[in-house]
């Protein structure tokens, strides 16, 4: 697989099942703050200043969880900034709400202030997976089983690219 490196970009995965990505974002205008649970090997390495992206991959929430709300398509929904460092999950004050899994104590988040919302037109993974610097990343299209990862920085300049362009 390789080794991981750290770019000082990130990927931020978001299972819609455990956070309603959907409600926060047309909840919160851009500057809306928040935290964001990352992977606990990679709490040393997020540094205030650093940017990253809000990533659904598939939706499983069922007609209930939904409640009357569409299902979201796999893509990019916001653009973050890190505002500080790593800390115990659930130490910050911040309005990130998750449903309370295993071992909580033990992750990390990180606080993130929203610059983009892309709620209304979200950066489709179907759309940009042929897309040759969004290519050089290994996890933004494919995915992988982890809160966060390093984004490859040019994958990541072209995600604003499209975000400018009101979504792919």
């Amino acid at each position: 697989m390789g080794t991981t490196i750290i770019t000082g970009f990130w990927t931020f995965f978001c299972n819609p099942k455990y956070w309603a990505v959907d409600d926060f974002l047309r909840t919160h205008r851009i500057g809306a703050k928040s935290e964001y649970r990352i992977t606990t090997w990679q709490k040393d390495f997020f540094e205030k200043g650093q940017l990253g992206v809000i990533r659904v991959g598939f939706d499983s929430r069922n007609s209930s969880e939904l409640n009357g709300r569409m299902r979201l398509e796999r893509g990019v929904y916001a653009v973050v900034e890190v505002t500080g460092k790593a800390l115990p999950f659930g130490k910050s004050k911040s309005n990130f709400k998750i449903d309370h899994q295993q071992n909580e104590k033990e992750r990390f988040s990180v606080p993130v202030r929203y610059i983009r919302n892309y709620i209304n037109h979200p950066i489709l993974l179907t759309s940009i997976e042929g897309d040759r610097l969004i290519s050089l990343d290994r996890y933004l299209v494919k995915g992988i089983q982890a809160a966060s990862m390093p984004l490859h920085e040019d994958a990541f300049n072209r995600i604003l690219l499209y975000g400018e362009e009101g979504g792919a």
